[in-house]
């Protein structure tokens, strides 16, 4: 039973078309619509979903990824500037010792 039906004015799809529309696996997608994080209806066994709602929850998932990949990359320049700015220390100290040692 793969197709398209229509409810309450939204167009849903088998689940099996939205995973190869958007390129997750069909249990993942279920997994969403059980969760209510994407417009879905399951008829019998067979789960059905709004696609453009699939969409916007993809969309949603790769900025969250490149907010936390750029959150990620300003947190490591941090650490090593810090790291760098300690070895930078930790030479003129040495060099300081090695100068004043009898």
């Amino acid at each position: 039973m793969y197709g398209e039906i229509t409810t309450d004015e939204k167009n849903l799809i088998a689940v099996k078309e939205a995973a190869q529309a958007v390129g997750y696996s069909r249990d993942y997608i279920t997994r969403l619509a059980r969760e209510q994080k994407i417009i879905a209806a399951q008829i019998s066994r067979q789960w059905f979903v709004n696609l453009g709602s699939l969409q916007s929850f993809v969309e949603l998932v790769e900025i969250e990824k490149m907010a936390r990949k750029n959150q990620l990359r300003a947190e490591r320049q941090i650490e090593r500037s810090l790291f760098e700015e300690q070895q930078k220390f930790l030479s003129d100290v040495q060099s300081q010792v090695v100068r004043f040692s009898p």
